[in-house]
């Protein structure tokens, strides 16, 4: 089994809540997890592997999709 890391997000804005959607190529982020804080963290990803974030915001007016953005 190849070991494992976390990682922890910190970013600013002021929207009701986010989406933090991540993968292991950036057209295929199919992993996600909602958080109400501007803050996130995400477990269990793979020691080597390239990981790509995107952070969407949401309010009482719909979604605003974020940049995806690499993590080495």
């Amino acid at each position: 089994m190849p070991p494992t890391l976390d990682i922890y997000l910190d970013w600013q804005g002021d929207a009701m809540g986010y989406v933090v959607n991540f993968g292991y190529a950036p057209d295929k982020l199919y992993h996600s997890a909602m958080t109400f804080e501007k803050r996130a963290h995400l477990g269990a990803l793979v020691k080597g592997q390239e990981t790509y974030i995107r952070i969407d915001s949401f309010n009482e007016c719909g979604i605003t999709e974020g940049n995806v953005f690499h993590v080495e």
